[in-house]
């Protein structure tokens, strides 16, 4: 299945779930529906759909909260990202250089740090990034 019909999905399952608690009606969904799947070629990235979704909240209030699944969503799987990087590049470095792989690591499990953060503090990070 292609990441557009994911998006497609995840709001399917959404307006199911809003009919099935009786907080939307069907004529209702079927109309966000059909909004959805009417611009779902403008829809390339999890941001595209985020924004999407954001500005479909306008004319459609239902959608605040996908919206805000959506938002956990993305940060859930950035975060997994940034995990996989820095798991795949202390395993690398690990028999070199063992200081620098916990100071990354140390640096890593903090909340807020992020991929650009710990290429601007570890240029050694930057490069393994760019050379995969």
């Amino acid at each position: 299945m292609n990441q557009k019909d994911q998006y497609a999905k995840s709001v399917c399952f959404f307006l199911a779930e809003e009919i099935r608690v009786k907080q939307m009606s069907l004529p209702r969904a079927a109309e966000i529906a059909q909004k959805v799947v009417d611009n779902l070629n403008l829809i390339d990235s999890e941001q595209d759909f985020l924004r999407f979704i954001k500005e479909l909240s306008k004319d459609f209030e239902e959608l605040f909260q996908l919206q805000e699944r959506i938002q956990m969503d993305i940060h859930i799987s950035t975060r997994k990202n940034l995990e996989n990087k820095v798991r795949e590049f202390v395993a690398n470095i690990l028999p070199q250089d063992t200081n620098l792989a916990l100071r990354l690591l140390q640096e890593a499990i903090k909340d807020e740090i992020n991929t650009d953060d710990l290429c601007k503090k570890f240029p050694e990070f930057q490069q393994f990034l760019l050379r995969r």
